[in-house]
């Protein structure tokens, strides 16, 4: 199978990690990497060994209007083809450590519009190329932080509006799962681990094995599998 993936957040960290893996994949024809900054020198780096494999748009998923034109520049790129796989990796982490209650509006306000209603919005720009292509999956890039279960106070960092923001988009996810099941649609929240990148410097887990395991997950991924809660290892989360 020749696939189509576009990613989210492409020019560095966890998106560039993916679109540095699926460029050397056989059976990927074509990447989109969709950033802000796609002139970044280690996005042109990758794309200048590619041989025309790798195509970029520019996408700011805190802009509405951005992401509309990502979608129409996206999908003049695919064609008729579609595309088959979007990962959405781009997002915020607006560290306000303490107390719920110190967290102002400002700051939920900003993580939530850009983790969730960013999300939303590229799904939204991209779902007429999705539903041209033939695998049809969706992978919102998600966290441990956002599982209910999970919010007992194991995890050592109080950043209330990313973990509220990440419970919000394992509900999103879930909700576009339930409402395309008999479509031919897979969707899937994924968790890559605390990888060790400049959102999480902190990080305790390499881009490379977080991007290998997100990708089999990925293309290992069934209509079994949609609406399932995932770690990058392969491990179904609450």
């Amino acid at each position: 199978m020749s696939l189509t993936v576009l990613i989210t957040g492409a020019n560095r960290g966890i998106g560039l990690g993916l679109v540095e893996e699926l460029a050397v994949n056989p059976s990927v024809s074509l990447v989109i990497a969709a950033a802000r900054n796609p002139e970044s020198e280690s996005l042109q780096t990758l794309i200048a060994k590619s041989n025309g494999k790798i195509k970029t748009v520019k996408l700011d998923i805190a802009d509405e209007k951005s992401t509309q034109q990502a979608g129409r520049d996206a999908q003049a790129i695919v064609g008729d083809k579609g595309l088959d796989i979007l990962i959405n990796n781009a997002g915020i982490n607006q560290a306000v450590f303490g107390p719920l209650i110190e967290t102002d509006t400002e700051t939920l306000t900003q993580v939530f519009n850009i983790n969730v209603v960013g999300t939303q919005n590229v799904i939204k720009a991209l779902f007429p190329a999705l539903q041209k292509g033939v695998a049809k999956k969706v992978i919102n890039i998600s966290s441990l932080v956002g599982s209910i279960t999970y919010s007992d106070g194991r995890f050592p960092w109080p950043t209330s509006a990313y973990m509220i923001s990440k419970a919000a988009l394992n509900m999103l996810t879930k909700q576009y799962a339930t409402e395309y099941a008999n479509s031919g649609f897979i969707f899937i929240p994924l968790n890559p681990g605390y990888v060790k990148t400049d959102m999480s410097p902190e990080g305790t887990e390499t881009v490379e094995n977080s991007v290998k395991g997100i990708l089999k997950v990925t293309f290992e991924a069934g209509q079994e599998d949609n609406g399932v809660f995932y770690s990058y290892d392969g491990t179904k989360e609450p």
